[in-house]
């Protein structure tokens, strides 16, 4: 059955393909531009969008400095019957930028759900947004009867952005099985939730200061993590310290007299910039009795607090990315560079990009003077459950990638490694991502197997102007 229908049906669509007797994901479409008599916005253009999943998006333009939609649902909808909010969003060369997304509530008084995220993509982004990162505003808003929506984009500090747009596409409510990861706290704009924290008007982020709000807990979480594999956490750290901090997942037990069952793991603030973990479930010790994955009810940030013995350094803080949750398919995403800023220097060949804001990821620069491109220091060397490689460039001519993944039999002479090659057309307003598949890659000498990657190389193929110049701003095997 497509997934895709008519806005407001109440029927259930169906997510993917799974298998027999799998659950399957209960899925509300709301709206997918594709034909002119979808919802009434006002402050939303329908137009054609390339590189959406169909024809159509809607284009949020900016009118001086922000962009502000709204629409009304032809029904209210009972949202407590599902636990999240699907969207495409597409973005390039954007300021700091954050995205407000009102569920609006029925009343006369103005009440509804709101949540704020940070835009850092260019391209397209699949996004799913847990009911607990929406906070309630106005008076008595209820989830039972969600009558519109209403989505505001602002730059972190003022600037006129007239003429500058984001899209949107294929707004869903969803539950059960999610196919992406679930966002469930975005630290955007001023704290909700958190005891602790504070606001970062600079990048517009919640700032955590790890040698004196020692602890910081919430409990806006998804209480049941039993379908998902793994914890997505995202921070900016200005400078490495070395300070430990913990991650901690509460799961209480009625059955144990203490009140420290819980899920826990240590990190050390020894990174500069932006870097994204992804820990997986079975990297939680237990502690206590935990009452189980599906019994989630609070999560803990846990720095230099009293009784954790934690190594606290002065002067340590982290500005706060998103937290979410990763379901089985995703935790073989493994960002090989994300940020030029903390990933260039391990990838010769990768210029540092011109000063820009220093919060958020930013793309390298690769000129074709200098067409060779290397890492052979990467975050993992076993890539035996590869599906594929991503490349995310912005080329504005057309351009050839040649891969080179380098497998070396220390008993053969010569180069050992698997090759391939893909075309990127020309396109200067538009980063595109690129995939490299198992399948189509060549052998070339006698390369030990995906389970032992040594390096990558990747070069521009065929005559190149020296004057091109790329910009990279992700490569990510999945």
């Amino acid at each position: 059955m497509a997934r895709w229908s008519s806005p407001i049906l109440p029927v259930l669509l169906l997510c993917g393909s799974l298998a027999a007797g799998q659950e399957q994901a209960t899925v509300l479409a709301i709206e997918d531009f594709e034909t002119a008599q979808g919802l009434a916005w006002t402050g939303l253009e329908r137009h054609e969008a390339p590189g959406c999943e169909g024809r159509f998006a809607g284009m949020l333009v900016w009118d001086g400095e922000q962009a502000d939609a709204q629409a009304a649902l032809p029904q209210p909808v009972n949202g407590s019957a599902y636990d999240r909010l699907e969207l495409l969003v597409h973005a390039e060369s954007l300021p700091p930028t954050t995205l407000t997304i009102e569920l609006l509530c029925s009343g006369a008084a103005r009440s509804g759900f709101s949540c704020k995220l940070r835009v850092t993509w260019n391209g397209w982004q699949s996004l799913a947004i847990h009911r607990a990162a929406f906070a309630p505003f106005g008076p008595g808003p209820s989830w039972d009867a969600v009558r519109g929506l209403r989505i505001v984009a602002n730059t972190v500090r003022e600037t006129n952005m007239q003429g500058t747009h984001v899209d949107l596409d294929r707004l869903a409510f969803a539950s059960g099985p999610a196919d992406r990861p679930v966002i469930f706290q975005t630290f955007a704009g001023e704290p909700v939730g958190w005891d602790g924290l504070e606001y970062d008007p600079v990048s517009g982020q919640a700032r955590w200061s790890v040698d004196h709000a020692g602890l910081v807990s919430t409990d806006r979480v998804p209480r049941d993590w039993s379908e998902f594999e793994a914890l997505s956490f995202s921070a900016y750290c200005p400078r490495p310290t070395g300070a430990e901090f913990r991650i901690v997942l509460w799961s209480p037990n009625p059955d144990t007299p203490t009140e420290e069952d819980n899920y826990s793991t240590a990190l050390c603030a020894n990174w500069q910039g932006w870097r994204e973990f992804v820990i997986r479930k079975s990297d939680f010790p237990a502690y206590g009795e935990p009452g189980g994955w599906d019994q989630i009810d609070r999560v803990s940030l846990v720095g230099n607090a009293p009784g954790w013995n934690i190594i606290s350094r002065p002067n340590t803080t982290l500005n706060l990315g998103e937290m979410g949750l990763l379901p089985p398919a995703m935790p073989g995403g493994v960002v090989l560079f994300g940020d030029a800023r903390q990933d260039a220097p391990l990838w010769p060949g990768l210029e540092l990009p011109e000063p820009g804001q220093p919060t958020l990821p930013q793309p390298a620069i690769w000129r074709g003077g200098r067409n060779r491109m290397a890492s052979y220091v990467l975050p993992t060397h076993d890539w035996s459950g590869m599906e594929r490689l991503d490349f995310t460039v912005l080329a504005p001519r057309e351009v050839r990638l040649r891969l080179w993944l380098y497998s070396e039999d220390p008993a053969t002479p010569g180069d050992d490694c698997f090759y391939t090659e893909q075309t990127v057309p020309g396109d200067e307003s538009h980063y595109q991502t690129v995939p490299f598949l198992p399948p189509e890659f060549e052998t070339r000498g006698s390369p030990v197997g995906l389970q032992q990657i040594d390096g990558l190389a990747v070069k521009l193929g065929g005559t190149v102007d020296p004057d091109t110049v790329l910009r990279v701003a992700r490569i990510e095997l999945r």
